[in-house]
Formats: C-alpha cells, structure tokens, sequence
C-alpha cells in the first residue's frame, strides 16, 4: 500500500514496514493513517505478523496528535493484538528513541515489542519473534 502519508511494504515474510512519508503528519494525515492501519490489521488477524515502524523521518507530532494516537491504540488494542506477534519501532534520532523509550516505561504495550536504531536491527529481531512463535 503506497500513498503521500504512509508507506507500507512486506520486506521479509510477515514482516512489514510501516513508515511516514512525512516529517510532520497533521491532524488529517493522522485520519488517514488510523483508517489505513485498521484495514492493515484487520487484513491480518490471526496471521501473527511483525510489524517494523520506521518513525526515523517523523520528527514530531504535536500534543493533541500524540493523545489521538493513544486513543486509536487503546481503542484498536485487540485488532492489534490479534494481528501481531510483536511491533518494532525504528528510530535513528537519540534523544527520539528516548522519548519513547520513556512512554513505553509509562505504559507498556500489550504486545511484544522493540526500539532498533535500524531496519536490519528490526528485522533481525523480527525473524526472533516469528521463531519464538512457532
């Protein structure tokens, strides 16, 4: 699936790389990108998938674009769920990767999951996962 906001690409079996397009996403590409990732998981579901985000290119998302993203988690965590068997987030920038990191201590996702600061770090950790789950 291929589009101006998101880009998502199968780069090794049942892995998937999901990226921005954009380095900043306002509140319609935000609609957008829900819509996209909830035809994803539900195209998904009982298949036990890696999910890569590479957020490297994102460099921000403003205040009431982080709490619709926590919504949209919390509200699709089963869809998720049913649809992965871990989610890795790739993030080059430092104090980025910390950031997150920090959310995640906050509230952890209900999934297994990982920060790389590469793709090949991702799917690496990727073919882990999928191992681990046959």
């Amino acid at each position: 699936m291929d589009n101006e906001v998101i880009e998502i690409v199968e780069i090794y079996d049942k892995i998937y790389k999901i990226s921005t397009k954009k380095d900043l996403l306002n509140a319609s590409d935000l609609e957008f990108y829900f819509k996209t990732m909830e035809t994803f998981y539900t195209q998904r579901q009982g298949q036990n998938v890696v999910v890569v985000y590479d957020i490297s290119l994102l460099k921000a998302i403003d205040a009431k674009g982080r709490i619709k993203i926590g919504e949209w988690l919390k509200e699709n965590t089963d869809l998720i769920n049913d649809a992965v068997a871990g989610v890795c987030y790739v993030q080059t920038n430092v104090f980025q990767k910390i950031i997150l990191q920090g959310i995640f201590t906050i509230k952890k996702p209900e999934w297994s999951h990982k920060i790389v600061k590469s793709i090949t770090e991702a799917v690496e950790w990727g073919k882990f996962i999928l191992d681990e789950n046959n």
